[in-house]
């Protein structure tokens, strides 16, 4: 796992370790609005191509395939629009294509899913929201199945100055202590409410 300085970081130092220019990438077409921006708007200016889809849809994503495609990056559920994605569909096709499979699990956080588990190869978090908790830290993290994956993301991260600082990496494991004890009481007002 790697922590960057911001929940952006941890998508962008993601996207570029795998893309290059004349790369394609296929995304929920829901994910969170400046993960979309900064493809759509920033990594087109370096020949890097974008389709978003309705990922909840499979058939979209297959349209959407081209021989160029490195990577397929997912939310879900998607925020705001809770669709849900096969996980464990979506990395078996990325990975029959020969792309890889980002998951960006944000909402559910590591308590309620483990994309991991389920074939995702890089899986991000904004652990400024429900991760920390405290509201006093702005930054993200970068987990990976494979330790050959680490290689690519350390020269991104590093290069781009996208590290975590040690204050806010000690903030952050002291939110992250009380993650499981938040969500479960979150999930019992949510029935209560229901």
């Amino acid at each position: 796992a790697r922590a960057t300085s911001s929940g952006m970081a941890a998508v962008t130092t993601s996207l570029l370790s795998f893309l290059s220019a004349g790369d394609h990438m296929v995304g929920t077409d829901a994910v969170y609005g400046p993960s979309r921006l900064v493809v759509e708007k920033q990594f087109s200016r370096f020949a890097i191509e974008n389709s978003f889809v309705d990922t909840s849809d499979f058939s979209e994503i297959e349209k959407a395939f081209k021989s160029n495609t490195k990577v397929l990056y997912v939310e879900t559920p998607a925020n705001p629009t809770i669709k849900i994605t096969d996980i464990k569909k979506c990395a078996d096709f990325a990975h029959k294509m020969n792309a890889i499979l980002i998951v960006d699990n944000t909402f559910m956080t590591p308590i309620l899913q483990n994309p991991l588990d389920l074939g995702a190869d890089v899986v991000i978090h904004s652990i400024t929201k429900f991760i920390n908790g405290h509201a006093d830290v702005v930054g993200g993290v970068i987990v990976v199945k494979d330790k050959m994956f680490l290689k690519p993301i350390d020269g991104v991260l590093r290069n781009f100055g996208c590290t975590m600082d040690p204050h806010q990496s000690w903030l952050t494991l002291r939110g992250a202590k009380s993650l499981p004890l938040r969500v479960h009481y979150a999930e019992q007002n949510a029935m209560k409410l229901a």
